[in-house]
C-alpha cells in the first residue's frame, strides 16, 4: 500500500514540475510593397504592440512565444529601416519595424488584423515622409518626460480579439510601466469588404478584360471556367467564379514554395540544410527520385529545384516533410485564404 501511495505521489511531482510547451513563431513575412507584416505560430496567441518615438518604430510582443533561432535583421525599402526578430526573455519574442529616419507613422495608420489565434496581420496602412526641421536627437537620453495613450481595436466583428497598441516617447527599455494600464474600452471595426477570400485587399474590377472572357465564355459554352486574377500593385482584380473548386495537383507546389520560402526568411530553413529520402516520402509519377535509392540526400536548393523544374513529387513529399506535414501546411494555406486546398 505504502509502494502504492509512493508511487502516485511520484506520478503527480513530474506531472506538476513538466514544463509548458512553449508557442512558436512558425514565419513571418514583410511585404514592402503594402507595408504589412505576417505573423504565424504554431498556437494561438495575444499580440501587443507599442509605437516608440526617437528612433520611430512598432515594437511587436509575443508572449508565450520563443524564437528558435538567433537574432535577424533585414532592410526593407526607403521608408522601412529595417525590421529585427529576437528572444527578448525565455517567454517573449519580439519583432520591431523601424522606420527610416525623417518618415513617420501615427497610431490610426497602424492596423492589427487576426485572421486566426495563430495568424496575425501587422499592416502600416500610411507612412509619411516627415519636412527637415534640423537635427535629430537620437538615444535613451532624448526624451527624457514620457507619456503613454492606449488604444484598443478589435480587428473585426467576427474575430474578438483584443489588441493593445501603446504610443510612447519612452526608451525601449523603460516601457515596463505601460503593462500596468488597464485596457480602455473595445473599439470594433468592421470587416473590409472588398476581400478576397477575406485576405486579399481589392480596388476595382478589370471590366474590359472581364467582358473579354465572358465573350469566350459564350463562345466555347462547353467550358466551365472559374478563374481569378488580382494586380498586386493596384489591387486591380478579375473574378469569374474565382471561388469554384479545382483539384489543386501540380499547382500545389507553388503555395508549397512559398511556405519554404517564409520559413527561410524567419531563418527556420536554410538552403544548404540536408534533407534524406526516406522510403515513405517516395511518390510515383512525374520526377526521378523515385528511382533513387532509399537513403539519398539532398540539399533543400537541390530539392526545391527538382520539386518546381520537373515537379518531381518525391521532392514535393520532402519538403512538406521538412515543414511539419500536410496538416501544418494546410493550416498555413488556409490562413491565406485557401480554404479549399
Amino acid at each position: 500500500m505504502k509502494l502504492r501511495w509512493l508511487f502516485l505521489n511520484l506520478i503527480s511531482i513530474l506531472l506538476l514540475s513538466s514544463p509548458t510547451k512553449a508557442t512558436q513563431l512558425e514565419s513571418w513575412h514583410f511585404d514592402p510593397i503594402h507595408n504589412q507584416l505576417d505573423l504565424t505560430t504554431d498556437s494561438g496567441i495575444q499580440p501587443r504592440v507599442f509605437l516608440i518615438d526617437n528612433p520611430k518604430r512598432l515594437v511587436i510582443d509575443l508572449s508565450g512565444t520563443t524564437l528558435g533561432y538567433p537574432t535577424t535583421k533585414q532592410n526593407f525599402g526607403w521608408a522601412i529601416r529595417e525590421i529585427r526578430v529576437a528572444q527578448l526573455d525565455p517567454q517573449t519574442t519580439r519583432l520591431v519595424i523601424e522606420l527610416a529616419p525623417g518618415y513617420n507613422v501615427s497610431p490610426q495608420s497602424v492596423i492589427v488584423r487576426g485572421d486566426s489565434d495563430s495568424h496575425w496581420v501587422v499592416k502600416l496602412s500610411s507612412i509619411e515622409k516627415m519636412p527637415a526641421t534640423g537635427i535629430l536627437e537620437w538615444g535613451i537620453g532624448a526624451e527624457k518626460q514620457s507619456s503613454q495613450t492606449p488604444i484598443s481595436i478589435t480587428p473585426n466583428l467576427q474575430q474578438k480579439r483584443q489588441v493593445l497598441l501603446f504610443q510612447s516617447k519612452a526608451p525601449l527599455q523603460d516601457i515596463a510601466t505601460i503593462n500596468k494600464l488597464s485596457p480602455p474600452d473595445i473599439l470594433t471595426k468592421p470587416i473590409n469588404a472588398s476581400m478576397f477570400a477575406g485576405v486579399v485587399p481589392l480596388a476595382e474590377e478589370i471590366l474590359q478584360l472581364k467582358s473579354q472572357i465572358n465573350a469566350l465564355m459564350v463562345r466555347y459554352s462547353f467550358l466551365k471556367p472559374g478563374m481569378f486574377f488580382v494586380d498586386l500593385e493596384t489591387g486591380n482584380y478579375l473574378d469569374i467564379s474565382g471561388d469554384k473548386v479545382f483539384p489543386a495537383a501540380s499547382t500545389i507546389k507553388f503555395p508549397i514554395l512559398i511556405a519554404l520560402f517564409e520559413r527561410i526568411d524567419a531563418g527556420r530553413v536554410k538552403l544548404n540544410d540536408t534533407l534524406v529520402m526516406r522510403r515513405d516520402l517516395i511518390a510515383s509519377g512525374s520526377g526521378d527520385l523515385q528511382y533513387k535509392r532509399v537513403g539519398t540526400k539532398l540539399t533543400v536548393l537541390q530539392t526545391i529545384n527538382k520539386m518546381i523544374s520537373i515537379s518531381d513529387n518525391t521532392a514535393t513529399n520532402m519538403i512538406i516533410d521538412r515543414l511539419g506535414g500536410k496538416a501544418k501546411l494546410n493550416q498555413r494555406f488556409h490562413s491565406w485564404g485557401l480554404k479549399n486546398t
